[in-house]
């Protein structure tokens, strides 16, 4: 079957866009008429572009300012109008920015337009030209290889980065700040990167995660890595994900771009959302601060590690926003902290993030403080085993954490005659644990010296010893 055939038409500022325009197109089955010379320019335009006009199906104009002052531009553009006259070929506009001149031309007026000015659309653009999905699409690696080794010719200084695809051998990570340096035109920077990752990924994947980091960094390319899910032909990374690389102390230019591959994440990449809102929060604007509350209250995320992690130093900066206020509240009322989920975070965790903050008066911490005393209030009552060691967990690392908040508890836990306790031994089959913490608990009349005797008797009885490992984890008899 004979293939779709594009003619693309460029000025010079634009050359290395549309190359790699052509080149994506190439690769995925197409068959492109793309001019690489840099010819002088006549009054004329030759017998072989004419005929490559004529025989493509769709013309396509890189429209920038430059390519509206383009003598080329013009006389291929004036030929294509009038092969469109007779239905062919079709004409397709590419921008990357507001090109309100070109409404003038009454050709380009009425022509689809793809906007390019996205650098994380490119690829889906590129499979809208093509009239395919991204699932359907297949990517023909020899091409690509061809593309790749052709780009050493037109970029001399990309040849230590491109040989890591057929030679297997990495850039030393010392090296990479002098190749970036380089003035090197962005779309050859970002091909040269996405082929290579594909070409190789299987024994360079940790030298492109973080070559593609350092790169969005600093000349913000690389992202067809980083946002893996552009690309179907890269797998996904294994450990430590390239975006996770990329969240580094950005220039403002580049947040709305790390905001939309964070959103991008599926799932959500917890650790890469922390590190941003650690290192670029006070940069963000505040349609950029909201961006940040959808991801980090994504109804997939839970409290375990990072994504507790990036919910504390969001509310930390944010204390009056209500959707993180109802994060907070919904994951201790549902007793995310106590350690009963996959994954999930444990009573030690929770305190170990907001001790310092409380004690310090900073942060909005206190407004949590009532949840947790219903959240213990709630376990007690519950009056099973398992709901009882869970409401300890909270009262004790509390106590280690010195919040004189949880002192009201504490008064009504002292007296062994509270309602809740009457008839625990003689109602409820209690395990050898509970029931020496009960006794204590009767005769110390406080639960936290109660809880401390309990803990030093199993250590003095080595039949315990099981026991004790399970409440006091990290602990030796």
């Amino acid at each position: 079957m004979k293939k779709s055939g594009y003619f693309i038409s460029h000025s010079r500022h634009d050359k290395a866009f549309a190359r790699r325009v052509a080149s994506w197109l190439e690769v995925r089955g197409a068959r492109v008429w793309f001019d690489e010379s840099d010819a002088v320019f006549e009054d004329r335009l030759s017998s072989e572009l004419k005929r490559a006009i004529d025989s493509c199906d769709t013309f396509i104009i890189i429209a920038s300012e430059e390519a509206v002052q383009s003598n080329w531009v013009k006389l291929e553009l004036a030929h294509a109008t009038r092969r469109f006259q007779m239905n062919r070929p079709r004409v397709r506009v590419l921008y990357r920015s507001n090109m309100d001149d070109l409404k003038e031309h009454p050709l380009l007026n009425d022509s689809p337009r793809v906007d390019m000015s996205d650098p994380l659309e490119f690829h889906n653009n590129t499979y809208e030209i093509l009239g395919v999905t991204k699932e359907t699409v297949i990517c023909d690696k020899d091409v690509l290889a061809r593309k790749l080794r052709y780009m050493t010719a037109v970029s001399p200084q990309l040849k230590p980065l491109i040989d890591v695809a057929f030679e297997n051998k990495p850039v030393h990570i010392a090296q990479t700040g002098t190749l970036l340096s380089h003035n090197i035109q962005y779309d050859d920077l970002e091909f040269c990167l996405e082929a290579g990752a594909i070409l190789a990924w299987d024994q360079q994947d940790s030298f492109y995660r973080v070559f593609a980091a350092d790169a969005f960094e600093r000349r913000g390319a690389g992202l067809a890595i980083i946002d893996q899910s552009i690309l179907p032909e890269v797998p996904k990374s294994n450990g430590c994900s390239a975006l996770v690389y990329a969240m580094q102390e950005l220039p403002e230019i580049r947040l709305d771009c790390a905001l939309k591959m964070l959103r991008n994440a599926d799932p959500p990449d917890d650790q890469a959302s922390a590190d941003f809102i650690r290192r670029n929060f006070e940069k963000c604007n505040g349609a950029q601060r909201d961006q940040l509350v959808d991801i980090v209250t994504d109804p997939h995320r839970g409290p375990g590690s990072f994504g507790r992690d990036a919910a504390f130093y969001l509310y930390r900066n944010l204390p009056d926003n209500d959707d993180l206020y109802a994060l907070w509240h919904f994951w201790i009322h549902e007793g995310d902290f106590e350690g009963s989920k996959d994954d999930s975070a444990t009573t030690s965790d929770f305190f170990r993030l907001i001790s310092d903050d409380l004690r310090e008066g900073r942060g909005p911490w206190e407004k949590l403080l009532p949840v947790i005393e219903g959240r213990v209030r709630s376990l007690v009552r519950r009056r099973d085993e398992g709901s009882v060691w869970k409401a300890i967990g909270y009262l004790v690392k509390a106590s280690e954490a010195n919040f004189p908040h949880m002192q009201i508890i504490f008064k009504q836990l002292q007296t062994p005659s509270w309602a809740e306790w009457n008839n625990w031994e003689g109602e409820y089959k209690m395990t050898l644990a509970l029931n020496i913490f009960v006794q204590e608990a009767k005769r110390e009349k406080n639960w936290l010296r109660a809880y401390d005797k309990f803990k030093n008797d199993l250590k003095d009885q080595a039949e315990n010893k099981e026991i004790f490992e399970k409440w006091f984890p990290g602990n030796t008899l």
